[in-house]
């Protein structure tokens, strides 16, 4: 399943270059928390001086940086091509394998997981998996379920299963 979407994506980045994708990866990852809105101004600036004649979508994002998260929330849905959902939630999901892994806490880890998942429409299974594991968390810190562990390397696992890394990293 994992090589299907490797494959969608980078169709996509052959065809005309369309930023669809990164945008809703930056869309999605400030809604949840995992990436900061100058992230994406910044990803904007960097198409706009490489790029001749760059979308006004993208000129947009860079303004919209100077007035706040806010705006660069509501510039970004601006951005032409083809959305997909899944592959920029599972590119995010990348991101928070390694936040987990610089000591990010298991609890918000977690939780970011399950808000991505249900955010970027992934499938129930894929949801099910991570709230199982954030329900897994709540038991360890509560004292329930003693192998923190076995909950972390759960985790790892299911956000190694599910990433999506481009060809060309953002």
């Amino acid at each position: 399943m994992t090589q299907n979407i490797k494959e969608k994506y980078n169709q996509l980045a052959t065809d005309v270059r369309q930023y669809a994708v990164e945008a809703d990866y930056f869309w999605f990852g400030i809604q949840v928390g995992i990436v900061g809105f100058e992230q994406a101004v910044s990803w904007a600036d960097q198409i706009i001086a490489a790029e001749s004649e760059p979308d006004i979508a993208l000129i947009d994002i860079a303004l919209a940086g100077l007035q706040g998260r806010n705006c660069v929330l509501d510039a970004l849905p601006a951005v032409k091509g083809h959305r997909d959902p899944v592959i920029a939630g599972r590119m995010l999901l990348g991101d928070l394998k390694t936040q987990l892994l610089n000591g990010v806490s298991l609890n918000a880890i977690a939780t970011n997981a399950v808000k991505l998942a249900r955010l970027s429409q992934m499938s129930e299974l894929i949801i099910y998996e991570f709230e199982h594991i954030a329900d897994d968390v709540a038991l360890v810190e509560q004292g329930v379920y003693a192998d923190y562990e076995q909950v972390k390397l759960a985790l790892i696992t299911s956000l190694t299963r599910y990433q999506h890394i481009p060809a060309k990293q953002l």
